[in-house]
């Protein structure tokens, strides 16, 4: 009885782990958009700001809302004040064709920082393919 149950193990999880052969290959794809990016039409648009105390942001969007992001970014042009950092560095409107797409910069404080109104230089850069 045990050689049974055994037997009957080994001939389950043979069959259970062996695959069987590749199904045929599906139909191609349809083809892509015709042209593609033109690099003269890539450009950044830089917001110098300086993000106050009440805020703390500064957001950068393409020229128009028919613009295709490429890439944003954060940073600030000098030292800035000690005790603060960079907390959000975030897409805007991406997902909205209606609307210019953007990058969000966010700034905090840590703890026990001097309070400030504003952070010079702080900065949001957004690049664009024009249309």
């Amino acid at each position: 009885m045990r050689n049974t149950i055994m037997a009957a193990l080994v001939i389950v999880s043979t069959a259970c782990g062996t695959e069987g052969p590749a199904g045929p290959a599906g139909p191609a794809g349809p083809s892509g958009p015709a042209g593609g990016y033109d690099r003269t039409k890539v450009y950044c648009l830089v917001s110098h700001g300086a993000a106050t105390a009440t805020g703390m942001t500064v957001t950068q969007t393409c020229a128009l809302a028919t613009d295709t992001p490429l890439s944003g970014a954060c940073y600030i042009t000098n030292a800035g004040p000690a005790g603060y950092y960079l907390s959000n560095s975030a897409p805007v409107d991406w997902a909205d064709p209606s609307k210019a797409a953007g990058w969000s910069c966010s700034w905090s404080a840590e703890a026990g920082a001097t309070v400030v109104d504003t952070i010079g230089g702080a900065t949001a850069e957004m690049c664009c393919i024009g249309q």
